[in-house]
């Protein structure tokens, strides 16, 4: 019961007004070293393809799945979209989504989780119509010039993707500090 409150006591103290950094090639990435004394690379990587299945995303919008799992190396790759959330735009909407890479890494006694998100997704609320736009096409400054008018959607969420990046580490970090459960 610690360990969930816990864990929405630090999704809470997330700041809604974080602020992007991009890396040298564009994207945002953020980086985490999970320490489990006395878990093998192979008790992380099966904690870590659990978690995986369990996690469900914001409001269930978010869409994602395993790209490649290698147990051997001990490694994963998580491919797909985090729910941002919406604006309004007359009666309809547009849904802002992160487009994220999450990689994790095992190793005896640690794994390394890595998200990285290089571009965000909007998509129309009546037909679904949308696209993907570079964040280095956003940050520091508006530059995208393609055919989504969705740029108040896109700005008004931009700076949730620190918060998206996050959130998907602080849940995979629970999932491997949790003691396996003997049924």
């Amino acid at each position: 019961m610690k360990k969930v409150f816990l864990f929405f006591a630090l999704l809470s103290g997330l700041t809604a007004d974080a602020q992007v950094t991009l890396n040298e090639n564009g994207v945002y990435e953020q980086k985490e070293v999970v320490t489990v004394d006395g878990a093998t690379a192979t008790e992380l990587y099966n904690r870590a393809v659990e978690a995986l299945s369990d996690w469900t995303g914001t409001e269930g919008r978010s869409k994602f799945g395993i790209d490649s799992q290698d147990k051997e190396s001990g490694t994963i790759i998580y491919k797909g979209k985090d729910y941002l959330g919406f604006r309004r735009f007359h009666m309809f909407a547009w849904y802002i989504f992160s487009d994220f890479t999450l990689k994790i890494r095992c190793k005896d006694g640690r794994a390394q989780v890595t998200v990285i998100i290089p571009s965000l997704t909007a998509e129309f609320s009546t037909n679904g119509v949308g696209g993907s736009i570079p964040l280095r096409e956003i940050l520091p400054e508006w530059k995208y010039r393609g055919n989504l008018n969705c740029r108040k959607a896109v700005l008004q969420h931009v700076g949730s993707v620190p918060d998206s990046a996050q959130k998907m580490i602080l849940f995979i970090k629970t999932k491997l500090q949790k003691e396996e459960d003997d049924f």
